[in-house]
């Protein structure tokens, strides 16, 4: 290992070899109504659980809102913030956390990312190249509404673990019990620090 990183910073200019780092763990702040900018979503996150933080160290009280995603009621959003292992756990452990006049649910969010448009993991609908829609009852080029099996009742046919040849692929592509998503995830959490 020594070796090679010797050769990438011989042969390049500013080129820095360094060991990988673990990311940081995601939670999810579910249904919370937004008024606010995200600077006030964290000082508020901050002043009314003061329990969560109890006895931490600064650098570990860190908190970073990575994205907000819509929910089926337009005044709400689902927070995911990424935060140090110690606050994973209390906020985890918490099940609820306290945001201005409201009581919000906490849970792990995976940090695996699946696209909405091929279905497949590791980047989301806005890096995708695929040009067609694929559905994720079926697996063929077209949205799930518009698909003569679902309408049917048949029963789905999950396009990665057919992809992957395994036999059990009666399950819909974004189903939690998906083995091919389970591994997914697994190698996802592997380089995701939580203690």
């Amino acid at each position: 290992m020594k070796k090679v990183q010797e050769i990438i910073e011989s042969r390049g200019d500013g080129l820095v070899v360094a060991p990988m780092r673990n990311k940081n763990p995601l939670v999810v702040l579910k249904d919370v109504f937004v008024d606010s900018e995200d600077d006030d979503i964290i000082e508020a996150l901050y002043a009314q659980n003061k329990e969560i933080f109890v006895g931490l160290p600064e650098v570990d009280k860190e908190m970073l809102i990575k994205f907000k995603k819509r929910t089926r009621n337009p005044k709400t959003v689902h927070i995911i913030l990424q935060v140090k292992p110690n606050v994973w756990q209390r906020m985890t452990e918490a099940g609820a956390l306290y945001l201005d006049l409201q009581r919000v649910r906490v849970e792990d969010q995976p940090p695996l990312i699946q696209c909405t448009k091929c279905l497949a993991f590791g980047h989301g609908r806005k890096f995708c190249t695929e040009s067609v829609d694929r559905c994720s009852h079926c697996g063929g080029p077209h949205l799930r509404e518009k698909c003569a099996d679902f309408t049917a009742g048949n029963e789905p046919q999950c396009c990665n673990c057919s992809h992957c040849g395994l036999r059990k692929t009666d399950h819909n592509a974004f189903s939690a019990d998906c083995p091919v998503r389970k591994k997914w995830d697994y190698l996802d959490r592997a380089n995701t620090a939580y203690a």
